[in-house]
């Protein structure tokens, strides 16, 4: 079959939309010729294998013998013509759903959802480079390593990962490197198989999400994704805040719906039918189950329960939803919606306040003339300066001679005066938080941080980096523990663990905390400092299990 070209006749499919609505897309070079977009392949076991459709002839086009088993994994399920939609997929549908989701069809033809068994690592690994991430550059990131051993990944170091996506496309990966470490690192440490993504996926659907939902750094969308793409598991939608957005707006689903959590993903399932002796339904879809066919009160709500419940094929119907969302609901750069050009835009319940908004962004309100301040000694008093009064005077003496430098940056007052604070309390060792001191004095932390890497670059003034004693200590005097316990947490902070200084103090408090046998809470200590309870979750593994590994 060498230098081999085969096509196929095929009805209500689109190759294009196919692909963009999933993470086989990935595992392809986008290619636009004069015929078309061509799909060039660039791992195993479909590399260098062209795929092209023009009108209703599906092409493939091979550089090399391949073998029968592979070329029906690349014609049935690469291109998910494994399955057909039939229009009784949606019976029992009120009748505006039905009406939108057949307008959506319409919109988009031809979306079938792809099955990669072969190429289930690829999936996980670009599920996660994909957190937080525009799709062209976490495909970018995907594409540089894409020939790498899963069991190499877990024994790389992050900073070497990080630079080499750096290398290959100009951009950091930057924590998803850690969490794709973190994640292939877990897997292979807890079983001793060969291959332990496989030996989840031999699981029950249903606990097979569970499994992966316990894994660091797998959330509820990214487990959504890999079972979609990954195990072909129609009934897994993959849910973050656009495909509730638009599911709202458009009316698939009721308004106001919540977002999937973590916590109870890990225990139970979201559909009645899936509940067995093991695992129970989920109290959220209990609620959601309500909420469906009484659309009252949304609160303790999930909307991958919604979706899930409403639609037998609900991975099929939230392909449909992203690629209307990339297509359609979309905003311009100056932050309003592009509702012009929308298809929909009869369907769409944002049209109720649409003019509202836009009056709100044309409106110009009156400028208020403000009087320069000169000192920052009359600025809003920081929790930090109650934990430790004896440093109030001198951050602000200090502050007072840094503000000098940086009013001739021109930035308003308020970012003067809290850029001088930043600077005084980091090169004085005070464990100011940027949140703070930004919601201080009403700005955002960028403000702060811009201004702060100007006057570096303009002055000789000396910005010292962070340690976590000072943050550990703002968190036993917040917390009233005893001395005995911060000196322990110091020298435990003293691990390699997390990169930030902040999470680093958090963890060594707790960990310190359970050492000598007083109860600190996760909760509490975050709080303390500023952070989430899953960052501080995060920054204790990452101490355990820097401390695990042989020296």
């Amino acid at each position: 079959m060498k230098d081999l070209e085969i096509s196929f006749t095929v009805e209500n499919f689109s190759l294009d939309n196919t692909l963009n609505s999933s993470y086989a897309s990935y595992l392809f070079k986008k290619i636009e010729t004069s015929e078309g977009t061509c799909w060039v392949g660039i791992t195993k076991p479909i590399l260098n294998v062209k795929m092209i459709q023009l009108g209703n002839e599906l092409k493939f086009q091979f550089e090399s013998d391949i073998d029968d088993d592979i070329f029906d994994y690349l014609y049935l399920h690469v291109t998910g013509l494994w399955i057909d939609f039939e229009p009784s997929f949606l019976r029992g549908l009120d009748v505006k759903c039905l009406e939108t989701v057949e307008r959506l069809i319409q919109l988009f033809p031809g979306v079938r959802v792809p099955w990669l068994y072969l190429n289930k690592w690829h999936i996980l690994i670009s599920t996660i480079f994909s957190i937080h991430a525009r799709v062209e550059m976490s495909k970018a990131w995907f594409a540089s390593l894409v020939n790498l051993n899963p069991e190499l990944l877990g024994t790389m170091d992050p900073l070497e990962l990080r630079s080499l996506t750096e290398n290959s496309t100009g951009v950091s990966a930057g924590f998803r490197a850690r969490y794709l470490i973190e994640t292939v690192h877990e897997l292979f440490n807890g079983t001793h198989k060969e291959d332990p993504l496989e030996e989840i996926c031999r699981l029950p659907i249903s606990e097979a999400r569970i499994e992966l939902c316990k894994i660091r750094n797998l959330g509820p969308k990214v487990c959504d994704c890999f079972l979609l793409n990954g195990l072909g598991d129609l009934t897994s939608a993959p849910i973050d805040i656009h495909v509730g957005r638009v599911s709202e707006y458009l009316g698939i689903l009721p308004p106001s719906l919540g977002q999937p959590y973590a916590g109870l993903c890990r225990k139970f399932v979201c559909v009645p039918s899936k509940v067995n002796s093991r695992i129970q339904l989920c109290p959220r879809a209990e609620r959601t189950l309500d909420y469906l066919e009484d659309s009252q009160d949304p609160s303790g709500t999930c909307l991958r329960a919604a979706l899930t419940n409403k639609f037998e094929y609900a991975g099929w119907i939230q392909a449909l939803l992203f690629l209307f969302g990339q297509t359609y609901c979309v905003w311009t750069p100056r932050g309003i919606p592009h509702c012009d050009s929308c298809p929909l835009r009869d369907r769409c319940s944002r049209k109720e306040t649409r003019g509202l908004t836009y009056q709100r962004i044309g409106e110009r309100l009156p400028r208020i003339t403000k009087t320069r301040v000169k000192t920052v000694g009359d600025s809003q008093l920081l929790r930090v300066f109650e934990l430790f009064p004896e440093l109030e005077k001198t951050v602000i003496d200090k502050a007072n001679a840094i503000l000098r430098d940086v009013e001739k940056l021109g930035f308003r007052s308020r970012v003067q005066k809290a850029t001088s604070i930043w600077i005084a309390c980091r090169s004085l060792g005070v464990p100011v938080l940027l949140k703070e001191l930004a919601q201080s004095f009403s700005i955002r932390p960028k403000d702060i941080l811009d201004a702060t890497v100007a006057l570096l670059e303009k002055t000789d003034i000396k910005f010292e980096l962070a340690r976590p004693d000072v943050y550990i200590e703002r968190a036993r005097r917040t917390l009233l523990l005893p001395e005995s316990l911060g000196d322990l947490a110091v020298s435990i902070s003293r691990r390699s663990g997390s990169l930030n200084p902040v999470s680093q103090a958090a963890a060594a408090v707790y960990l310190a905390s359970t050492q000598i046998g007083q109860s600190v809470s996760q909760r509490a200590i975050s709080k303390a400092l500023g952070l989430s309870e899953v960052t501080v979750r995060n920054a204790i593994s990452r101490i355990n299990y820097r401390s695990s590994q042989p020296s």
